[in-house]
C-alpha cells in the first residue's frame, strides 16, 4: 500500500527522505493517518534514461494495478512477452518488491501489447 507506481516515479528522479513526523493530532480536523515532512533531492544521474521515462512510467502504472499478483501473471494479462532473459525467481515476486532499477531493468526486457 505505501509503495506503487507514485514511489517509482518519484524515485526515479529524487531522492526522498523523511524528516520528520507529524501527528495527526496537529490537524483540525485530525485526519486518519500522521504525516511527515519529506525532502526531495533531485538526483544528478537517473537510473531511467530520459527518453524512456514517460513510457516506462506508463508501464509501471500498469504494472502496479495489479499489485497483489506476481510479475508473471502481470506480465501475462498484459499480454507482455520476454525480448530477453528474465530469471525465473524474478517472476515469482510482486511489484511492490522490486526496486526502481530492478523495474527498469524488467521493462527492458519485455515487449507489451496494449489491451
Amino acid at each position: 500500500r505505501d509503495y506503487g507506481a507514485l514511489s517509482i516515479m518519484l524515485q526515479t528522479i529524487y531522492i526522498p527522505k523523511i524528516l520528520f513526523r507529524i501527528k495527526k493530532t496537529s490537524f483540525f480536523p485530525v485526519p486518519d493517518v500522521d504525516s511527515g515532512f519529506v525532502s526531495l533531492i533531485r538526483r544528478q544521474e537517473t537510473p531511467v534514461p530520459p527518453n524512456d521515462m514517460m513510457s516506462f512510467f506508463s508501464w509501471t502504472r500498469r504494472v502496479f494495478q495489479y499489485r497483489r499478483k506476481t510479475l508473471r501473471k502481470i506480465l501475462k494479462e498484459m499480454n507482455c512477452t520476454p525480448t530477453g532473459h528474465i530469471e525465473a525467481e524474478t517472476l515469482k515476486l510482486r511489484p511492490e518488491m522490486m526496486s526502481v532499477e530492478d523495474l527498469y531493468s524488467l521493462f527492458l526486457r519485455v515487449n507489451c501489447t496494449q489491451n
